[in-house]
């Protein structure tokens, strides 16, 4: 086996971490890093996926030759900054409401005039 460089050791040991596995051949992070993709990029896409595949039938899949293709990862990377940005805007939202009493939330009561 080749030696890894000390960047694609930490990928593949996030990997390994995240899914539970054991590789030892990170297949197409190199050319995924010299597309000038981040560590953090890579490392989202391995948790997105990651807590998409567990525990489903597409958990065989969850493999470095899998999520490192090329042809794939910037779609996995655009799904999982979907996700992200869905959870953040979901989160503000949470947060702009969760300081206000439920009475001021809601105090129209208008529209049940005609139900009572």
């Amino acid at each position: 086996m080749k030696q890894l460089g000390a960047t694609q050791k930490e990928v593949l040991d996030f990997f390994n971490d995240t899914t539970g596995r054991r590789f030892q051949d990170p297949k197409g992070l190199a050319t995924i890093l010299n597309l000038g993709f981040s560590i953090e990029d890579i490392k989202l896409v391995i948790m997105y996926q990651s807590q998409q595949w567990m525990g489903t039938e597409m958990q065989k899949y969850l493999r470095p030759e899998t999520l490192f293709r090329k042809s794939k990862f910037e779609g996995y990377l655009n799904d999982a900054i979907q996700n992200v940005d869905k959870n953040k805007k979901e989160e503000k939202q949470s947060n702009l409401t969760k300081d206000i009493p439920f009475h001021e939330l809601h105090s129209d009561t208008s529209w049940a005039n005609g139900l009572i």
